[in-house]
């Protein structure tokens, strides 16, 4: 046969002796068909080196597929439009193929929120689930009861240990903590102090992501900036009153403070009170590439972000869900997004960057 040339069933049937109904058959499992008959087929497919159009079968079996995803709600220009725009992408792609996603959302700083949503699902018929994993025990229980009921579940944003997972999109969390401590404090002197920022929400201290990062940050300074103190600070969410009294006193003089840095996406706030109090030579390192964090970056407040490109994780890891179910192929379990450190210097680079 010649290499480029499209395989048909009369090829399989001369080649294996058998009748073209016969070879149909075999391809599409269905009729009663020897052992016989079946193994010469296997065999001629074999030499023939034949790949089945696996997407042509999908549509002429005229099957419809459901996945769910996730995710938090937002507000415009926040971390999580970029992520619904990767899921808006993929939908028009995969939905000629008679797959369609469902999107859900629930309320990022209200764990019942996430409870709530996570139980409407354990019982939700569909064919694949993708979310962001924000609180740990109850997405084992998730991912636990769905391993039961054979549906696969691809996490973003957040990676979980010991879940029954099929695949995860995402930073490495603990090693972009890592990686943010090592270049913050290579402007932070042994007798300066660093500012931790965490957010507390309604029902939780932090999100399974932002936790990560945080260990991966302490420990790079129990490695090798032990002598470095850190001071905690509790931000609520939802409180900008309460926030604004306790960044006055976080960022007090007597402090002496020579770096801040916040897990989450919000650095903007911080960078809006050091702008508004002419605070200087403070190194502020935030997460993620949103437009009011970028104008900071610029600006001189935000000394660096990391970013992870949010819209490929969710394109990706419908993607995969797709491959997997609908195309029977295997897919990769962990996909890790790359660490891309951000300096005003660079950004433009990366915001303007265009996937074709």
């Amino acid at each position: 046969m010649n290499p480029g040339k499209k395989i048909t069933i009369k090829d399989i049937a001369k080649k294996s002796g058998l009748s073209a109904g016969t070879v149909d058959r075999v391809l599409h499992n269905r009729g009663e068909v020897s052992e016989k008959s079946k193994a010469k087929i296997r065999k001629t497919l074999e030499e023939l080196h034949y790949e089945p159009n696996l997407i042509a079968s999908s549509l002429s079996a005229k099957k419809t597929y459901l996945f769910i995803t996730l995710i938090p709600s937002y507000n415009p220009g926040d971390y999580w439009e970029e992520v619904d725009k990767g899921i808006d992408r993929v939908m028009a792609e995969i939905a000629k193929f008679n797959v369609f996603v469902e999107k859900r959302y629930f309320n990022q700083f209200d764990a019942q929120s996430f409870f709530s949503a996570i139980d409407d699902l354990e019982n939700a018929e569909c064919n694949g689930v993708i979310f962001s994993p924000i609180l740990r025990d109850k997405s084992l229980i998730f991912t636990a009861r769905m391993k039961q009921r054979q549906i696969p579940v691809v996490f973003i944003d957040s990676q979980i240990d010991n879940a029954d997972f099929l695949a995860y999109f995402g930073q490495p969390s603990f090693q972009s903590g890592y990686v943010g401590a090592k270049t913050l404090m290579l402007q932070v002197k042994d007798n300066q102090n660093v500012l931790l920022f965490r957010t507390l929400r309604k029902g939780f201290i932090g999100a399974n992501q932002t936790l990560q990062r945080q260990e991966g940050f302490l420990s790079y300074l129990s490695e090798y900036r032990p002598n470095v103190s850190v001071i905690n600070i509790e931000l609520q969410a939802g409180n900008p009153d309460l926030n604004e009294l306790l960044m006055r006193q976080a960022f007090d003089v007597r402090n002496n403070v020579g770096a801040a840095v916040i897990f989450n996406s919000t650095a903007y706030n911080i960078a809006d009170f050091l702008e508004r109090n002419d605070i200087q030579n403070v190194v502020l390192l935030g997460y993620d590439s949103l437009e009011r964090n970028v104008h900071y970056l610029k600006q001189g407040q935000i000394s660096v972000l990391i970013s992870q490109r949010p819209e490929y994780q969710s394109y990706n890891a419908i993607k995969a869900m797709f491959n997997y179910v609908v195309l029977k192929q295997p897919v990769n379990h962990i996909n890790y997004m790359p660490i891309d450190l951000l300096y005003k210097e660079n950004v433009d680079f990366y915001t303007h960057y265009k996937q074709y």
